[in-house]
């Protein structure tokens, strides 16, 4: 959840798209850059 919504693999978020959804992390993409957030 980001902001109270939920979302899922494929969704976008601030112009990023959510491409891998893993217990710990989120992979996302834009124009061919990731951005991997590790959770904790």
């Amino acid at each position: 959840m980001i902001g109270g919504e939920s979302y899922q693999e494929g969704d976008a978020v601030a112009g990023l798209e959510i491409v891998e959804i893993q217990e710990g992390h989120v992979k996302l993409q834009q124009a061919g850059m990731t951005c991997l957030l590790r959770m904790e």
